[in-house]
């Protein structure tokens, strides 16, 4: 099965200079890949304004790259917030890297037959995860939790609302889905 997975957390060699935050996501990948699955990983890495002024201000308009992260291949787009307290791109930049996913996965040489993405939330405005019309399966973390008390309005719960399955981390964040939306998941 040929799967693709979005996440905005996901381990970077040391030369990016980009701040790994867990590994939860790899591991997964890694487990996937020793089923006989073709996997790979679109890497949406964000970083707040005030986290990088010192660093890159080029990173507001996005950018892309390839590595490959212990026999994972990995591509990338680096962008930045602007908005304080924002979890998701400006809608500038959520159609730039919509242009650019589209490019990407033309390049892929295959469709995906699934597609996961992990912590949704942050993926409000990127239409292209949703393309294929394959199954989409929107993985929560507890970041999500915390950005869906921030806001869950009609613009991040339409973007939900497009995933075929819901799924999560712990029960705990089962529960809350389950209390804040009545939809069920797995």
């Amino acid at each position: 099965m040929n799967i693709l997975i979005y996440s905005v957390y996901y381990p970077a060699p040391a030369e990016m200079d980009i701040k790994s935050d867990t590994l939860i996501v790899h591991y997964f990948v890694r487990e996937l890949q020793k089923a006989g699955h073709t996997v790979q990983v679109v890497y949406l890495s964000l970083a707040t304004l005030r986290g990088r002024c010192k660093k890159r201000m080029r990173d507001i308009i996005p950018s892309e790259a390839d590595y490959v992260y212990e026999g994972v291949p990995v591509h990338i787009f680096n962008y930045q917030l602007l908005t304080p307290c924002r979890r998701c791109p400006e809608a500038f930049q959520a159609r730039r890297i919509n242009a650019m996913l589209r490019g990407f996965k033309q390049g892929l040489g295959w469709t995906p037959d699934k597609v996961f993405v992990n912590f949704p939330t942050f993926s409000v405005g990127l239409t292209e995860i949703f393309a294929e019309e394959v199954p989409s399966i929107a993985v929560f973390h507890l970041s999500d939790v915390i950005n869906l008390k921030l806001d869950d309005g009609p613009r991040v719960r339409s973007h939900l609302e497009r995933f075929r399955t819901w799924g999560y981390r712990n029960p705990g964040i089962g529960h809350f889905l389950k209390e804040r939306f009545d939809r069920a998941s797995v």
